[in-house]
């Protein structure tokens, strides 16, 4: 008899321990990770200047950047200097770096 139940109990024994193994190895994707017990951070997500809408009055020009709205010559967060106002863009100087932004599609308004 115990010869007869030697390999069902061996054949259980053997699924049961598989099953733990692969159980083992799923992780909830929804706990934080981890490494070394030390929490693992993103690294900071520096945005660049985006510029969203243009005004041109006879009298002023005014730029949009990253929702600031400010006068040609204005500086604004981050160091950003508006050195120029144009139609459809908008130059400025950020770290001695002097850069174009440009809108996208028609979305400046004439007054």
């Amino acid at each position: 008899m115990f010869k007869q139940a030697f390999p069902v109990v061996f054949l259980a024994l053997n699924i049961l321990s598989s099953t733990a193994r692969c159980h083992a190895a799923l992780r909830d994707p929804t706990r934080p990770v981890y490494s070394n017990g030390k929490k693992i951070t993103a690294a900071p997500v520096r945005s660049r200047p985006v510029l969203s809408a243009i005004r041109i009055s006879s009298q002023s020009k005014w730029a949009v950047i990253n929702g600031v709205s400010a006068k040609q010559g204005q500086t604004i967060a981050d160091g950003i200097k508006i050195v120029k106002i144009r139609a459809k863009s908008v130059v400025i100087k950020q770290k001695d770096k002097i850069r174009e932004l440009h809108l996208i599609g028609q979305h400046y308004k004439k007054y």
